[in-house]
């Protein structure tokens, strides 16, 4: 063959690849200009939604265009700082209204707007005496904040006027307790900007190891100590999708150095009152074959919460495993509820699809009315045996009072009954009571994106109970008012955690008993010196103020019970369905509407002097139009300062740079998009896509050319050339 024919082929063959190259990355760059739109799509699933209303009704989106979070999380209760930037179109004056998903057990701690340079922090009222104050104030077009609770893990506010151009920017604060899995520990977070900046740092002395996310890029300071700091980095665009993420949304996982079965306590006590403590368990996980009876009990009403129901049954019933006996009871027409089984039958292939076909096979139903009837039924086919027995109840409903009394007792403790409720409207104190009385626990799924991971935990979790028949005492000191009330059995993976007040000076214990075939007693030592811990008493005050609104649910509004919640509510900083934030600058108001607030302000005065325990529990937190809680020293959360701006006159509209900066680069987190000026107009958009695929395929194709022109050189360069 001549050299001529072999660079011929040579080149033949090059081009060949390079075709194929540039195919490739005409679909690559294609795809990922889709991928790129799809992940940079607007934060439909943030945390935080905003809409510009003008009389009531929605005429647009507000723009976000900037976001910053800092996170402190100090032995499993994580404090999430929340600042965001919203911009109005060019259209007219708004009211802004946002929606806020907090998550399951979330208490809004903090809210606060800027008026220009003016910092407006809120402050928690009496419901009704805040919103009267704000509807006022709005009907003079003026500009308070006022932030509600609107459901389940839930809050909506609202600030009043947005300006057109006018960049309005707003800050929450929320706490939330971490739940544990065996070691590891979990913290979400969804984030709403494309180039949202987070600072976050964990703090623990039972070590901290294995800082890991699935969704970003990290880099880890301080790992194997008590105290770590985490710097993330990129989204990973590829890896969420895989593991059933959201598109956006910040997931960190860590572990801890203790051992299994090592209780964990913490105490705050203040000077001439009773402590707060807070008692914490987690189970190891382990692979053991250990049958149950298990009955599901699936809402089959139509809505959105019984389709959830029925899928998380689908997915529960395909879990169940050879050592399981199944049945399914399925709440049905007016005719009654349909059970699969008139007992419990092994979990072979054959049953579990007869099982689901029978899910599958009940229309939903308008009659609401016999999920009691359907949990009755389930109760009366369960087998005395030794095997354990487990109800787990899949609802968008939930029993009335009445019928909830019957149910506790005709279950007698013999079974464990778990409750799973579906949305952030579903009625939750009957079905956490429920669980609670029948030594199970309550789930709330929040959302369908949640279903699978959630029902998938459980399904593993309540097949092997470690721990049962828990009570826990003190020695030494003396305790009381615990949450939950009845302690829940402790299963595979799962962690139990227990608040509750104590008196007693010098070091006490406290003291866990309960059976794993044997007698059980794990021991955490305290010391009831005084001690400076704030969020173990803000988590008792949370856990006492749901209790209290459980009662009201199923029992109705007594003035004790009410008078109570909302004292507590106001002492600890919780926005109930009696209290909400409100924040109104000083200079808005009118002779009317300050004589209502400082009304409300010594009312709220009056009961942080009757609860002065509650108020030392509140350090950090601003009332009374900015001034600190009387005793208590504001804390600030500390944010890193943003880089300078990258020449040009700066934005009028834009908010200064000594707080939070909207800019187009720079300090890249969960970055999913090009840093591009347009960009940081919108996070999202098709722009963006397409000029990502435009770049990809740019790039694939300047590969391309260098593969030819190197398989040239190298086909004359082997022949001596």
């Amino acid at each position: 063959m001549s050299v001529s024919t072999g660079r011929r082929r040579g080149c033949s063959l090059a081009w060949f690849r390079a075709r194929g190259l540039l195919l490739a990355g005409l679909l690559v760059g294609l795809l990922g200009g889709l991928l790129v739109c799809f992940l940079g799509a607007s934060p439909a699933g943030a945390q935080l939604a905003a809409r510009a209303m003008r009389d009531g009704a929605p005429v647009a989106a507000l723009t976000l265009v900037a976001e910053r979070i800092a996170v402190r999380i100090d032995r499993q209760v994580a404090t999430t700082t929340l600042r965001q930037a919203w911009r109005n179109g060019p259209e007219g004056r708004v009211e802004g209204s946002f929606t806020f998903r907090a998550g399951d057990g979330a208490n809004v701690a903090g809210f606060a707007y800027w008026n220009g340079d003016q910092k407006i922090v809120g402050e928690v009222l009496e419901r009704g005496a805040a919103k009267a104050i704000y509807e006022t104030t709005v009907s003079r077009r003026a500009d308070p904040g006022l932030l509600e609770k609107s459901g389940e893990g839930t809050f909506s506010f609202r600030i009043f006027p947005i300006e057109p151009g006018e960049t309005k920017r707003v800050e929450l604060e929320v706490e939330q307790w971490l739940d544990r899995r065996d070691r590891v520990v979990e913290y979400r977070l969804p984030i709403a900007h494309a180039r949202a900046e987070i600072d976050l740092a964990i703090e623990d002395p039972r070590r901290i190891r294995k800082v890991r996310s699935p969704s970003h890029h990290l880099s880890v300071r301080g790992e194997g100590t008590g105290s770590v700091r985490v710097e993330v980095g990129d989204f990973l665009p590829i890896a969420a999708p895989r593991r059933g993420l959201p598109a956006q949304e910040l997931v960190l996982q860590y572990e801890l150095g203790d051992g299994p079965f090592e209780p964990s306590a913490w105490v705050h006590r203040d000077a001439g009152h009773a402590g707060y403590f807070t008692w914490a368990l987690a189970a190891p996980a382990a692979s053991l074959e250990l049958g149950q009876d298990l009955t599901l009990v699936v809402d089959g009403s139509p809505g959105e919460g019984g389709e959830q129901a029925r899928r998380a049954a689908d997915r529960m019933i395909e879990r169940a495993r050879a050592s399981d006996r199944l049945n399914v009871v399925v709440t049905g027409p007016k005719a009654g509820p349909v059970a699969m089984l008139d007992r419990p039958a092994w979990a072979t292939a054959e049953v579990r699809a007869r099982a689901r076909a029978g899910v599958d096979r009940v229309a939903p139903s308008a009659h609401v009315g016999d999920l009691a009837e359907a949990v009755a039924m389930a109760i009366d086919r369960q087998e005395i045996s030794p095997r354990s027995r487990t109800l787990v109840i899949l609802t968008g409903q939930a029993p009335s009072t009445r019928e909830l009394a019957g149910l506790v007792a005709k279950n007698g403790g013999r079974t464990r009954i778990f409750t799973v409720g579906f949305g952030a409207s579903v009625n939750r104190a009957s079905l956490a009571r429920l669980a609670s009385e029948s030594r199970g626990r309550f789930l709330l799924v929040e959302s369908a994106a949640a279903l699978p991971e959630r029902i998938d935990r459980l399904a593993r979790q309540i097949a092997v109970p470690v721990l049962v028949d828990l009570q826990l005492s003190a020695e030494g000191a003396e305790i009381e008012l615990l949450y939950p009330r009845t302690l829940p059995d402790l299963y595979l993976g799962q962690e139990l955690r227990v608040v509750g007040r104590i008196r007693g000076e010098g070091k006490a214990k406290l003291v866990l008993r309960g059976r794993a075939g044997k007698e059980v007693k794990l021991v955490a030592p305290v010391d009831l010196a005084l001690a400076r811990r704030p969020g173990v008493a803000r988590s008792w005050g949370r856990e006492r103020i749901a209790h209290l609104l459980e009662d009201i649910a199923l029992e109705g509004e007594s003035p004790a019970r009410v008078d109570e919640a909302i004292e507590l509510a106001l002492a600890y900083d919780v926005v109930t369905p009696y209290t909400a934030f409100l924040a109104i600058p000083e200079s808005e108001l009118r002779a009317d509407t300050a004589q209502s607030l400082a009304q409300a302000r010594q009312q709220k005065l009056a009961l942080l002097r009757q609860h002065p325990d509650a108020t030392s529990a509140l350090a950090g937190t601003e009332i009374a139009g900015g001034e600190p809680s009387a005793g208590v020293v504001p804390v600030q959360v500390p944010l890193a300062p943003p880089a300078p701006p990258s020449g040009g006159p700066p934005d009028a509209s834009a908010p200064p740079t000594d707080d939070l900066e909207v800019r187009s680069g720079g300090g890249c987190a969960a970055c999913a998009v090009a840093p591009t000026a347009a960009r940081s107009e919108s996070p999202s958009g098709l722009g963006g896509g397409l000029g990502w695929g435009l770049m990809g395929m740019m790039g694939v194709a300047l590969l391309a050319r260098r593969s030819v022109r190197r398989s040239s050189r190298g086909v004359v360069g082997s022949r001596g050339w």
